[in-house]
């Protein structure tokens, strides 16, 4: 019965010893083509890979803190919104060396400006912000000019009364 089920074999599978594999005529190979795909892959992935690593690098790390925030040593003394006469005073009064920053506001409510070292600023401009600068004894303070008529209202003062 072996010999009739392998001559039955033998027989259905004669006609695949006439197939040969497929040959390329003529132009580029597969391996080159796919070759690109994959560099372009590859670079997608490295791209996404740098763009994922840096978004968690920025989620995660720790912001730097102004000097006026809540718990840092020039919080609650209202010094945005007053004058840079009166933020001279109270900031080397307890030590603080400043650098100034001129914002010059091109669009109203501060949506497009400029900003500009400067050694020293008038007595009437008005403190926006304050930053540290880097080391604890010294800090950058941007004020703006008085009667700057597109200059966005002061960060309200959130501490208590």
């Amino acid at each position: 019965m072996s010999t009739q089920l392998e001559r039955e074999i033998t027989r259905l599978l004669t006609p695949m010893n006439e197939i040969r594999p497929a040959n390329r005529a003529h132009g580029r190979a597969v391996v080159r083509r796919h070759k690109m795909y994959g560099l372009v892959v590859l670079a997608a992935v490295l791209v996404i890979t740098i763009g994922a690593t840096w978004a968690a690098a920025n989620l995660t790390s720790t912001p730097r803190t102004s000097p006026q925030g809540r718990g840092q040593p020039l919080a609650c003394l209202g010094l945005s919104g007053r004058t840079a006469g009166h933020a001279v005073s109270v900031l080397t009064s307890r030590g603080y060396s400043i650098s100034w920053r001129i914002i010059h506001y091109l669009r109203p409510a501060g949506q497009r400006f400029t900003v500009k070292r400067s050694a020293s600023v008038p007595k009437s401009a008005i403190v926006f912000n304050i930053a540290s600068a880097g080391d604890t004894s010294s800090v950058i303070v941007f004020v703006h000019l008085a009667g700057d008529k597109l200059a966005p209202a002061a960060p309200p003062n959130l501490c208590p009364r």
